[in-house]
């Protein structure tokens, strides 16, 4: 996770979020959001393979994929700690095919 927190990070992305099986990443552009959100796993898949074989010579068999784009998203803290709740968390869910009034 961390290794793909610092790649993200040096593409300009802000993660928001990340636990052993997800991270949410912000996009500030919602035109094209899908495309984008895409593209930038299919960057992180490729990374993650040839850092894998350069430093492990291993091949990797792990793919990140885009599951998800929220409008809004609520994280919420846990009692007496700033870092987020582990799987505690809500949004209003974007679907693909209605990117209608997004703006």
């Amino acid at each position: 996770m961390k290794t793909t927190f610092e790649y993200l990070e040096s593409l300009g992305l802000e993660i928001l979020y990340g636990v052993t099986d997800s991270i949410f990443v912000k996009l500030n552009e919602l035109d094209n959001l899908f495309l984008n959100g895409r593209e930038i796993v299919k960057k992180v898949n490729l990374f993650l393979t040839q850092k894998l074989k350069s430093e492990y010579a291993v091949d990797s068999f792990m793919e990140i994929q885009f599951d998800k784009a929220f409008k809004k998203l609520i994280l919420t803290s846990t009692r007496s700690q700033e870092e987020g709740a582990k799987k505690r968390y809500a949004g209003l869910l974007i679907k693909e095919n209605n990117l209608d009034g997004l703006s």
